[in-house]
C-alpha cells in the first residue's frame, strides 16, 4: 500500500491493507504512526524520493509479512476498543 498524502484523517485505506496482510508507506497523516506499530507494518516517509527509497528497498528484501500479526494488530483501532480505551481514561 502507497499513499502520499499531504492531509488526511484516519486512513481506512491503510487499516483495510493491514486486515489483508499488506504493508505500507505513507507520509506522516492522521494516525499512520499507530497504524504503522514503530515502523513493523508500515514506513513512514517524507518525501517522493524517500517513497521511492522504500518501495525498492521493500522489493529487494522482499520482506514477508505476518498477516495474522498483522489482523491482530488492528484490532485495537475498533470503535469498541476506542470506546472501552475512552471509558478506562474517564474512570
Amino acid at each position: 500500500m502507497f499513499s502520499m498524502s499531504k492531509q488526511e484523517g484516519f486512513s481506512g485505506a491503510i487499516v483495510e491493507g493491514l486486515a489483508l496482510g499488506v504493508p505500507f508507506i505513507s507520509t506522516d497523516v492522521g494516525g499512520v504512526k499507530e497504524l504503522s506499530n514503530n515502523g513493523k507494518f508500515g514506513r513512514i516517509v517524507n518525501s517522493i524520493d524517500e517513497a521511492c527509497e522504500n518501495i525498492v528497498d521493500f522489493f529487494e528484501t522482499c520482506r514477508i509479512a505476518d498477516k495474522s500479526e498483522m489482523k491482530n494488530f488492528i484490532t485495537k483501532f475498533t470503535i469498541p476498543e476506542q470506546i472501552k480505551n475512552i471509558n478506562e481514561i474517564i474512570e
